[in-house]
């Protein structure tokens, strides 16, 4: 990379910011190659409100955010298991190294009303280097329901944003840039350093000449917010239920006094950006229910 001057990332998510920090880490100061993320939104957005849940484009924040394995029902699955533990190994050294991440181990429970059968026979890619994973109940019972558990992480996701900006801005001197690009081409026009590297990060897979990737596609998310009462029961574990008409609900506390996130809606090609008041009943009616 010696003939390389500028690096620049397109989309400030967090695959983005994550993007620019792993190259910031693995980039010698002698190479003496500049870093600058693009994004129309982001921790760099003066004008975003201090969770940066200004604008609902931005999803990154909205995020709850927690990692739950699952078995591989296919070659591709099994690849992209490998590369969620690679993520799991490298939380967990973050958690050490930066507490103010917000970067919490704590156990994640799973719950499935009518599991299938890469779930009951407990196939490839779900407990594979999952620390502390067991069974708890088996789905032989009369109503069929199997748990598990296991070790797992949760964060803060506003706050694990601002937590890389400011470690690429202070320790590692990226820039940052409010812009809307149309096109990735477009980044060409905006700076003079020649050859520039472009990383696309962009969430809707923008596209070189402009327009979008047609494999990408919206779905759209709801979830609650909530102040937890004191002495909540759930602060120290995160619950995910998959119900038997195949919808999903999950408890998910955000450390350093973050609330406790719970979900969730997944509705396909949606793009409504607003709040639907039938969706929140949904899931509040969801919540009691699996307390019950």
């Amino acid at each position: 990379m010696t003939d390389i001057q500028h690096i620049v990332i397109a989309g400030s998510g967090i695959l983005g910011l994550t993007t620019a920090w792993t190259l910031a880490e693995n980039l010698s100061p002698a190479q003496n190659i500049k870093i600058t993320v693009i994004g129309e939104y982001g921790p760099h957005c003066s004008n975003m409100n201090i969770s940066m849940t200004s604008s609902n484009k931005y999803t990154s924040p909205w995020a709850g955010a927690h990692f739950r394995p699952f078995p591989s029902k296919s070659a591709t699955e099994y690849s992209e298991m490998k590369l969620t533990r690679s993520t799991l190994a490298k939380f967990k050294e973050i958690s050490q190294l930066f507490p103010e991440s917000t970067i919490r181990f704590v156990k994640g429970i799973e719950v499935l009303e009518s599991p299938d059968e890469y779930y009951r026979n407990v196939k490839p890619g779900w407990k594979e280097g999952i620390d502390g994973f067991k069974v708890t109940r088996n789905g032989n019972g009369g109503d069929g329901v199997m748990e598990a558990e296991y070790e797992t992480w949760i964060l803060n996701a506003p706050m694990y944003l601002q937590f890389i900006y400011r470690k690429l801005l202070i320790e590692y001197n990226v820039n940052f840039m409010k812009f809307r690009l149309k096109s990735l081409d477009q980044i060409n026009d905006l700076f003079q350093e020649n050859p520039v590297v472009i990383v696309n990060c962009t969430g809707t897979g923008l596209q070189y000449r402009g327009g979008y990737d047609p494999e990408c596609y919206p779905i759209r998310g709801q979830t609650l917010l909530i102040n937890p009462p004191k002495d909540c029961p759930y602060m120290d574990k995160t619950i995910t239920y998959q119900l038997k008409d195949g919808s999903w609900s999950f408890v998910i506390p955000r450390p350093l006094n973050g609330g406790v996130i719970l979900g969730g809606m997944k509705q396909v090609g949606d793009s409504f950006l607003g709040i639907n008041e039938e969706d929140t009943e949904k899931l509040v009616e969801m919540q009691q229910e699996n307390q019950d």
